[in-house]
């Protein structure tokens, strides 16, 4: 359902901080929906996987949405 498209990223902050309890994953979150980073920047700023952020977006993105 993507609802969160039409927030502002204030109201998407906040709904992220609600949502997701990681830490990491809320910064995660915020670097993709918020920052506009892509699955790749995100892996090398965070010196993860690009396979680990997919996850974690998919993840966390279903959190959102409930």
């Amino acid at each position: 359902m993507q609802h969160y498209i039409t927030l502002t990223n204030s109201e998407l902050d906040a709904l992220i901080s609600e949502k997701i309890h990681s830490q990491r994953d809320r910064q995660i979150m915020r670097m993709k929906l918020i920052d506009g980073y892509t699955a790749e920047k995100t892996a090398e700023i965070m010196q993860m996987s690009s396979v680990q952020i997919y996850r974690i977006i998919k993840r966390c993105r279903k959190l959102i949405e409930t």
